[in-house]
This record gives structure tokens, C-alpha cells and sequence, in this order.
């Protein structure tokens, strides 16, 4: 039974760590912080107490469809992100910034990327929680 229990927690883990690197590469996090995790960790901190503020401004110009400050909420926290490795979420950021570029873009594709950027960004906060407690 106890070998049972422990097949368990090894998948549970794996897929905790597969959830990680799909959202956060901390291996690249750290090699561009020179391998300083004390940085990283600051790093970390500094996006879990800041983003949420850059967030709220990227789905408050979506909402007001103004997509000039749309695009440059994008950009300031995809430079976050690209920052701390979060490439999952940078990779939502990209396609928002290229569907706002196209000037003829339905506004449901832009309110359906503003959804996956959401949840991600969750599950990245979730992430880096623990890695800083």
C-alpha cells in the first residue's frame, strides 16, 4: 500500500512539474538573472506584489476598447514576464498584441485571449507563491 501511496504523490508531482514548465521556466529565469536565485526570488516577489496592477489596466483598456493602451499594458507586462520566464503567459501576450495590431480584429478574440491570460496568469501566481514561501 505505501508503494501505492507513493506512485501517487510521484504522478501528482510530475504533473505539478510539467504545469510548471508549461507556464514558468525558471531554468531560463535563472540563466538570465545569472544564476542567482536570491535575484530570482526578489524577482518573483516584485511580480506577484506589481502585476496585478498591470493586469487590471490591460482588462480595464480591453473593456473601454482602447487598444493604444491595451497594447502598451501588454507590453509592460509581457517585459514582466519575459523577465521572470513566464512564457506561457508571454506567449498569450504576443497574440493579443497581434490581434490588436490587426486593426480589424473581432473584439470576442480579444475578450477570449484576455480569458486565457487570466487563467494563466492565476496559475502562475499559484506557482510562484510557492516558490517564494
Amino acid at each position: 500500500m505505501n508503494s501505492e501511496m507513493s506512485g501517487k504523490q510521484q504522478t501528482t508531482d510530475s504533473k505539478s512539474e510539467s504545469l510548471e514548465l508549461n507556464h514558468w521556466n525558471k531554468k531560463a529565469a535563472l540563466y538570465r538573472l545569472m544564476n542567482n536565485e536570491v535575484l530570482l526570488i526578489r524577482v518573483s516577489k516584485m511580480f506577484l506584489d506589481s502585476s496585478h496592477v498591470k493586469l487590471a489596466s490591460l482588462s480595464q483598456s480591453i473593456q473601454n476598447r482602447d487598444f493604444k493602451t491595451t497594447t502598451s499594458a501588454s507590453y509592460s507586462l509581457k517585459g514582466a514576464c519575459g523577465d521572470l520566464g513566464a512564457t506561457r503567459l508571454d506567449q498569450h501576450l504576443s497574440e493579443l498584441i497581434v490581434l490588436i495590431a490587426n486593426e480589424r480584429h473581432p473584439f470576442e478574440e480579444i475578450q477570449s485571449k484576455l480569458f486565457e491570460i487570466k487563467k494563466d496568469y492565476q496559475v502562475l501566481l499559484t506557482i510562484l507563491q510557492k516558490y517564494t514561501s
